[in-house]
């Protein structure tokens, strides 16, 4: 094998040799005699039984053996590459299986016991068969300890302490000392490490050893042993194997203690996971956005020998994980633990397997964490909820469809913290943003959405809650007014056709598709043109400057049945000099004045560019005092109103907003509100209104003055009177049924926070006119 091993060694190697023939070709008897006993046994100890040696070898058997490879794999083969058969041995055997007490190592001073006053030292720095200058040498000598035991739920995920000094050979393959502990019933769970793995030799000063030991010393360390589940009640075995070099020449030995001990503190390294979700937050969630997913978060701690290691990654044996994250500050780690891993089962076993690695490329083996159970039944959604469409509602119209509206209410079975709701147009107007924000709620378990109007046709609620992000599709109710033929009637593609810069006088022109479902091969006439049912009617709207046209649709000749009418508006100009592309005009909510038969409406406008918001009203009983050319306040309420109205919203450089002709406006058509609907008399359009109002009303709404009257049924509550920015202009308790403020408020939006009887917060919207 390239080694001078002297006269000596050669023989002895080949009687070793001789004697592991003899075992392999008489094993049965070789059973028999040195285990005669072996069938009769009936009765099994625990693992944890005498884990601590301090009872001697109760439960314990050893056996010897030599070898000549396997170091890489723990897997010891003889000369011929044949696995090794052992020997028993009578416990202790002197350097070979020994009790120790308390105290430093006299060579590398490792604590010799880590529990309690005793430990096992395995195998000796000098061999059993010489004496002198020869008891350096190893020949080739394996020490094995078992101990059989029965699994129970409580012990099949256990552990094992060890220490460990091995001499470090420069040359030898597959030869070098190795330590392997496993378990018969745990095949996942063996444990191997030979010399060429700890890459921190030191030299220690033997004075019976010429030349002094270049050794590798690992500081006490903790092994998880982990058999399965379906393994309980059946007989393991747990066996540790300390081998010299398979060349001879060299030594290694372990101390082991601590058998069933806690894994803290551990040389390699230790990882931790919990069961439940302990203060710091560690532990299982099994709340996520759409309840597939656990995320499950442990500690670590990193290995503290041979230089500076941190942890690289961790994986799950058999099972997929996703997206883990590794704080490497707090030693912590996160992981998401998908339900897709479950089969039949609804409760499995799992455990963490880390690797920890070095800057210049070392890794160790794998560093078993403790078992925790994680259930499918446990897992949850964050946002349970579900969407309802009310039916329609015809505004006190019954020809005009185009102001028939509906809400949609979103009821929330689940606990939450934060909610923002947009709304997502499926045809929304060219050049403008179809996804805006419609709703924000805390705590609430019925929130009404609307109104909204039905011929903007059908959209997606986006629901953002806490970090995860729901879609669901609202598809509005048909019409209530106009006639049964035209219910399902839809508006989309609506588009701008610029004007053609080559032909003077051109302007910016616009056209929509229509569709009415209906009998095919039926028609009906639109704006005294005939049409067919269930075909898509390509519509000319003319110059955009012109504003929003009407359409009539009927049936027949005259007199015509069924009359219904729409109101359809033109999207922004689109030509190369109206700039108007960023310009979003939203209408975020109707509020009426039911003392004086007004409404108002609030509008969010934006653009990128350098302009003032400007608009102007169309339409019958304007109020006096709102004429064109106004500037858009900054809380973006406009009005009052008495009747439908064209808003028109343009850019103007001029906060006077005397434009002439403007490039960019925008067109909308507000109908007048039923304000004996509670969805308009009581304002905001992301309230959860016919509940609130229940609790708490300010009277007169829109306020004018600076006396306020707040109605509730409630005993007691606190309540902040804040503005848009969050100011708070008014602190206080109010009691009984009705309760006078005096508060001097600027003209504005302004919202009331308070908590209702059962601890819930609410917010109450109100306006200050003047």
């Amino acid at each position: 094998d390239g080694h001078d091993h002297g006269e000596i060694d050669i023989e002895l190697m080949l009687k070793e040799q001789a004697q592991q023939e003899f075992k392999r070709a008489n094993l049965e008897r070789y059973k028999k005699i040195y285990f005669p006993d072996a069938a009769s046994v009936t009765t099994y100890p625990e693992i944890c039984d005498n884990g601590g040696f301090e009872d001697g070898f109760l439960y314990y058997t050893g056996a010897i053996t030599t070898y000549r490879y396997g170091s890489t794999t723990c897997n010891p083969k003889d000369v011929f590459g044949n696995n090794v058969i052992f020997s028993p041995v009578t416990l202790p055997s002197t350097r070979q299986f020994e009790i120790v007490n308390s105290g430093l190592d006299v060579l590398v001073n490792l604590q010799r016991t880590k529990f309690g006053n005793k430990s096992l030292r395995i195998n000796n720095l000098y061999s059993t068969i010489a004496e002198g200058s020869s008891q350096c040498n190893g020949y080739y000598g394996i020490d094995k300890l078992s101990k059989e035991f029965i699994v129970t739920e409580e012990n099949r995920d256990f552990t094992v302490w060890f220490a460990l000094a091995i001499e470090n050979p420069t040359s030898h393959n597959n030869t070098q000392p190795f330590i392997s502990i496993k378990c018969d019933l745990a095949p996942n769970s063996d444990f191997c490490v030979d010399a060429a793995i700890l890459k921190c030799d030191s030299v220690y000063i033997d004075p019976n050893c010429n030349p002094d030991e270049t050794m590798d010393v690992l500081d006490w360390t903790c092994h998880r042993i982990k058999i399965p589940r379906s393994e309980i009640g059946n007989i393991a075995t747990l066996e540790l194997l300390m081998a010299d070099c398979g060349e001879s020449g060299h030594n290694g030995y372990a101390y082991i203690d601590g058998i069933c001990e806690a894994c803290d503190g551990s040389a390699l390294g230790s990882v931790e996971l919990f069961d439940d979700v302990v203060e710091t937050g560690l532990g299982i969630n099994y709340t996520s956005c759409y309840g597939d997913i656990a995320t499950i978060c442990g500690t670590y701690e990193d290995p503290y020998f041979c230089g500076e290691w941190f942890l690289d990654s961790i994986s799950i044996s058999g099972y997929n994980i996703q997206n883990a994250n590794i704080d490497t500050l707090n030693k912590t780690f996160c992981f998401e633990f998908p339900i897709i891993n479950f089969g039949s089962e609804d409760c499995i076993d799992i455990y963490i397997e880390a690797f920890f690695t070095t800057n210049d490329g070392g890794i160790l083996p794998a560093i078993l964490s403790n078992n925790i159970e994680i259930c499918k039944s446990k897992y949850e959604i964050y946002l349970d909820f579900y969407v309802d469409v009310s039916d329609c509602y015809d505004n006190n119209t019954t020809i005009l469809i185009s102001d028939d509206y509906y809400y949609v209410t979103l009821f929330i079975n689940s606990l939450y913290n934060n909610l923002t709701i947009y709304r997502e147009l499926d045809n929304p107007y060219p050049d403008e943003n179809p996804n805006y924000l419609i709703g924000e709620e805390t705590g609430e378990t019925e929130i009404v959405l609307g109104p909204f109007l039905i011929q903007e046709g059908s959209w997606t609620m986006h629901i953002e809650a806490d970090g995860c992000t729901y879609r669901w599709t609202v598809d509005p109710p048909e019409y209530c007014s106009g006639c049964e033929e035209f219910k399902d009637v839809q508006i989309s593609n609506i588009q701008c056709i610029p004007a053609d810069p080559n032909v003077s006088g051109s302007v910016d022109t616009w056209s929509f598709d229509l569709y009415v479902p209906g009998a095919t091969g039926q028609s009906f006439k639109l704006n005294g043109s005939t049409k067919l049912f269930n075909t898509i009617i390509s519509v000319n709207g003319g110059n955009i400057v012109s504003g929003c046209k009407t359409y009539n649709l009927v049936i027949g000749q005259p007199p015509f049945e069924c009359p219904s009418e729409m109101i359809i508006c033109p999207p922004k100009p689109c030509s190369d000099n109206s700039n108007c592309e960023d310009l979003e005009v939203i209408v975020t909510d109707v509020i009426c004045d039911e003392r004086n038969g007004e409404f108002y409406i609030e509008v969010d406008v934006s653009n990128t560019s350098q302009h003032y918001f400007c608009y102007e009203t169309q339409g019958l009983s304007v109020s006096t005092g709102n004429t064109s050319g106004n500037q858009v306040p900054s809380g973006g309420l406009i009005g009052p109103f008495t009747g439908d109205i064209y808003l028109t919203v343009f850019l103007c450089n001029s906060s006077s907003c005397n434009c002439t002709d403007p490039d960019c406006f925008k067109i909308l058509y507000i109908p007048k509100p039923d304000c004996s609907d509670r969805g308009f008399s009581t304002g905001p359009r992301s309230s959860q209104r016919v509940q609130k109002e229940t609790w708490l009303k300010v009277i007169p709404n829109p306020l004018y003055g600076d006396e306020l009257i707040i109605l509730s049924h409630m005993i007691s509550t606190t309540i902040d009177i804040i503005d848009l920015s969050g100011r708070i202009w008014y602190n206080g308790i109010i009691r009984a049924d009705q309760h006078k403020i005096k508060v001097d408020l600027p003209s504005g939006l302004y919202f009331i926070k308070y908590q209702d009887e059962s601890g819930k917060n609410h917010s109450y919207k109100f306006v200050k006119i003047k």
